[in-house]
């Protein structure tokens, strides 16, 4: 007698992983095609604004490939050696594979992340699921495991939006808007951002509602060298904070700051200004804390 696969296994792995109970069954161009067909759709739901959509297609994908994998293993005929990518130890090592290479993918080239607050609305609302390029940051780790550590070799420019580990507890990870570059003077007066003596320009538009807090604050595009984002002001701004590493660069006079950004840091706003915590109130960010430049924003679905 030869062998055959087991109906009821192969549903089961494809249950674990799409495609898996595929592999199993003796089809791995399918398993091949069903696996990226399910993880393209995940992606999609993710990072686009169709994610009911794209995520109702990936759950009919999974459910196709756990009743592709029980009709195909049902059917099979028995053969007198069993394939090696259909045994445990081939199975095994091709989703060791795929795990290894998610892993090198988020530690080293992109990486998404959710944005938790609303500090920089309206570019980035709360909940949005945001794509961030980390080659060329130097900051290679993913689910707490440091891969590697380099210097920053890709460009940084005012107007980037970025994240990074935040300087007083870096096991948070934050994001923010990239205003001042090492050895660059920022002052903000009278909600005005100022870099190296000249100002961001404001053009007023039309008020905003704050959905969660059900009133309307003022709404502006600002301009930064080339880069062109829109940022929020509330009639009452946060209180500055004084005290930070650092702070000797710096000039505090009440709702006043203006500070010349040491070597090897950055200073970073959110596009909310008085409803952020950001370099006003913790200081620089060090270029050994940045972990990349955002590179694709999704807003949540409204």
């Amino acid at each position: 007698m030869g062998w055959t696969p087991n109906k009821w296994l192969g549903m089961a792995l494809s249950l674990v992983a799409p495609g898996l109970g595929l592999l199993y069954a003796g089809a791995p161009v399918l398993a091949l095609a069903c696996f990226a067909a399910v993880l393209g759709s995940f992606i999609l739901a993710k990072f686009t604004s169709m994610a009911m959509i794209f995520g109702a297609i990936a759950f009919l994908l999974v459910l196709g490939t756990v009743l592709l994998s029980y009709f195909l293993a049902k059917r099979a005929l028995p053969v007198a050696r069993r394939p090696w990518y259909a045994r445990w130890d081939g199975m095994l090592g091709m989703f060791g594979s795929y795990v290894l290479l998610c892993l090198v993918l988020r530690a080293f080239f992109f990486e998404p992340y959710t944005a938790p607050s609303s500090s920089m609305a309206p570019s980035v609302p709360s909940g949005s699921a945001v794509v961030v390029q980390k080659w060329g940051y130097g900051h290679y780790a993913t689910y707490g495991i440091t891969l590697a550590r380099r210097g920053i070799s890709a460009p940084l420019e005012r107007g980037d939006v970025i994240v990074f580990d935040y300087p007083k507890d870096p096991s948070q990870t934050w994001i923010k808007r990239l205003v001042g570059l090492p050895g660059d003077k920022v002052s903000y007066r009278d909600k005005r951002l100022v870099v190296n003596g000249v100002p961001a320009s404001q053009r007023a538009l039309e008020d905003l509602l704050d959905e969660e807090e059900l009133r309307y604050d003022k709404h502006y595009e600002e301009t930064l060298g080339p880069a062109r984002y829109r940022i929020l002001h509330r009639e009452r701004a946060l209180p500055l904070e004084a005290d930070f590493p650092g702070k000797q660069a710096c000039v505090f006079d009440g709702p006043w700051l203006e500070c010349t950004v040491p070597a090897g840091h950055y200073f970073v706003l959110g596009d909310n200004r008085d409803n952020s915590l950001d370099s006003r109130m913790f200081g620089f960010v060090p270029a050994s804390h940045i972990v990349g430049k955002v590179v694709h924003i999704s807003r949540p679905a409204q």
